[in-house]
């Protein structure tokens, strides 16, 4: 989700609500260029944000942005029946939102602890890393009774790698140089929505009920998006 679907990276805005920025954003970094374990650095950035409040997270929440084509894309893939996931390294405290904004029907992430409403700094398990992310793909798969072949993933760092290389198509988007190598299919300069060129369902003028720049605080909620089902759920199904 992080930029990809949204323009920022949520762990980074947290670290400059907690005065973290520079910190985070350079652990932040290097993970996604594949330079450090996922696992590692999703605990270090955390450990760095104990006591965060709810109240901050939702400062951080109202500032969260869709990437040009975001909207456009997920209205045009449900309209022809495509089921859209989010799988997400972030936190479901942004995915959850994000997804029920958008009508996305799965959403999938790290879930922050709490204690007396602020961070311990830790997450509860499992972790979505980019292991993780591929496991979760699969297991929708087998839910919705669809192959591999049928699906399509995206996304832009070396966490993405794993899921996008099983997929039927999968699309590196403004990508790491770790998960271009992973696939020959690039988006590199245009909006998200151009997505839909690589498949058979080019959206014409008249189809066009949703602009390519929605905003992602004026979107009306969906609010049977998405289905509720955790990842436990989800991982212990056979």
């Amino acid at each position: 989700m992080d930029s990809c679907i949204i323009k920022n990276e949520c762990i980074d805005e947290m670290g400059a609500e907690m005065g973290m920025m520079d910190a985070v954003a350079d652990i932040t970094r290097k993970a996604m260029a594949g330079l450090l374990d996922f696992d590692r650095a999703l605990a270090e950035r955390v450990a760095l944000l104990e006591t965060m409040s709810i109240a901050q997270l939702d400062s951080v929440w109202g500032r969260l942005e869709l990437n040009p084509g975001a909207a456009f894309l997920v209205h045009h893939l449900k309209k022809r029946n495509i089921k859209v996931a989010l799988v997400s390294g972030g936190f479901t405290h942004f995915t959850h939102r994000v997804a029920e904004r958008l009508g996305i029907d799965y959403a999938f992430s790290n879930t922050l602890e709490f204690d007396n409403g602020k961070l311990t700094g830790r997450v509860t398990q499992p972790i979505v890393n980019g292991q993780g992310k591929a496991t979760i793909v699969r297991k929708l798969c087998a839910r919705e009774g669809v192959s591999l072949d049928q699906t399509i993933a995206m996304g832009d760092g070396a966490n993405d790698r794993y899921m996008v290389s099983q997929a039927g198509l999968g699309v590196a988007y403004h990508g790491k140089e770790v998960l271009k190598a992973a696939t020959p299919f690039h988006i590199n300069a245009l909006p998200l929505h151009a997505l839909l060129y690589f498949l058979p369902i080019h959206p014409v003028d008249s189809d066009a009920t949703i602009s390519a720049n929605a905003s992602l605080h004026m979107l009306n909620s969906h609010p049977d998006c998405p289905v509720d089902l955790s990842l436990a759920q989800l991982l212990n199904t056979p």
